[in-house]
């Protein structure tokens, strides 16, 4: 193998590694944390809450709370009980 064709395989991979790091950067996670109460302010244990068009969910705990880690480009859907 010369130099030039190692040159090209080298920029070649480097050029590859670049745009696939590109994906990786795009997602933009971020944690969601909250508390679900009902309307006199007590926690609601076992509400769950789903990302809108997708099947990302969780549950709350006995306190009420819950965390998400959804992309910026997904909307929290109201939770439901």
């Amino acid at each position: 193998m010369n130099y030039t064709t190692a040159l090209r395989r080298s920029m070649g991979l480097l050029i590859f590694l670049m745009f696939l790091s590109l994906f990786s950067f795009s997602q933009n996670n971020f944690k969601v944390t909250g508390k679900v109460t009902d309307e006199n302010g007590k926690p609601v244990p076992g509400a769950t809450v789903t990302v809108k068009g997708t099947t990302i969910g969780t549950a709350t705990v006995a306190d009420g709370s819950l965390a998400l880690t959804p992309t910026q480009k997904q909307a929290m859907q109201n939770p439901g009980y």
